[in-house]
């Protein structure tokens, strides 16, 4: 406990004892058996084509949707129109004009991808591992594409295939230029490796997993940021009950937080995990500094997962895929927990 004391040079004085109790009272409280409430947010950009289809009434949405799509056949459109949809609890028709994505049959990565994270933020499982294949094929020397189609395979309940998949990303000899881009992305990899077999490990054959990659990791809290263009720099932070806030540039909490690599460049992924929670609420922000170009896909897309009581039985996850939209984005609340 040496460091422990309030001014941080030990335990000294009946002041910093009283500090000590407090705190250690305060990881004391376990959340192991806890359920936790998450509470998703969304983003509904200022565009004219919203303003208009949410100045109607429901049943008469669609037929203006129609219209509108002749002037606005792009990937961001249905995008947008089909999160109005899916916001006033219509999914099958939300999911029809999502579907118009692939439909463009555009040989377009990023386009894809953001198909692929609103895909399975509404467990459209079997079409994002469709889309993910697509990804790979596209993009075959990014560490992400073989990751997100094997995260998409356990999604659909492929979990050897899943596993085989997540190795193959891990231990794939990419290019030095892409490998540079990437430090650190093998301990997201192998967490996700670990909580397959945690969880699946009766039905593996893990014979091709070294054994001193496995290990159970269960965790409280993770949290794991994606995105689905190049050149950008996005920012994952985590603010805990305490007030503290995980990110880049404080990368570990005093209840234990810690964050992974910062990914200026590229897709990330960048993620958060905390081992024991504190009760409290915490708030998942993504930090957007921009992206360098314009792209088919138009605005970068993020897709955040939350997981609580990762590798367990008892494991819930709520994911949320939206379109981060220009300097008035910047920070964005994407999801609050509570235990």
């Amino acid at each position: 406990y040496d460091s422990l004391g309030s001014n941080g040079d030990g335990i000294n004085d009946e002041e910093d004892k009283k500090q000590v109790k407090k705190r250690l009272a305060t990881y004391a409280w376990s959340t192991a058996n806890a359920p936790a409430r998450i509470n998703i947010k969304g983003i509904f950009p200022k565009k004219p084509y919203l303003k208009a289809l949410d100045s109607l009434a429901k049943e008469n949405r669609y037929k203006k949707y129609l219209e509108l799509r002749k002037e606005n056949n792009e990937p961001t459109f249905y995008f947008d129109v089909a999160n109005l949809f899916f916001r006033d609890a219509d999914t099958a028709t939300g999911y029809r004009i999502l579907s118009n994505i692939a439909e463009l049959n555009l040989d377009d990565h990023e386009s894809c991808k953001m198909l692929g994270y609103r895909l399975k933020s509404i467990k459209r499982f079997d079409d994002e591992l469709m889309i993910f294949r697509k990804v790979m094929q596209l993009r075959p020397q990014d560490p992400q594409s073989y990751r997100d189609y094997a995260l998409a395979l356990a999604d659909a309940g492929k979990f050897q295939q899943a596993l085989d998949t997540l190795y193959l990303s891990f231990t794939k000899q990419y290019n030095e230029q892409i490998k540079n881009l990437y430090p650190g992305i093998e301990e997201i990899i192998v967490n996700e490796i670990n909580e397959l077999i945690a969880m699946h490990g009766d039905k593996l054959n893990i014979s091709k997993i070294p054994k001193e990659l496995i290990k159970k990791m269960p965790v409280d809290v993770r949290v794991v940021l994606n995105w689905n263009m190049n050149d950008t720099d996005i920012d994952l932070w985590v603010i805990d009950p305490s007030g503290e806030k995980c990110f880049y540039s404080h990368k570990e909490t005093e209840i234990g937080g810690r964050i992974s690599t910062d990914f200026t460049r590229g897709y990330g992924p960048e993620q958060f995990m905390l081992k024991n929670t504190i009760k409290g609420k915490y708030k998942v922000i993504v930090n957007y500094f921009g992206d360098t170009r314009q792209r088919i896909a138009g605005a970068t897309t993020v897709m955040a997962e939350i997981f609580i009581h990762y590798g367990t039985a008892s494991g819930q996850r709520k994911v949320v895929a939206l379109q981060m939209q220009g300097k008035e984005n910047k920070e964005v609340l994407v999801a609050e927990f509570s235990f």
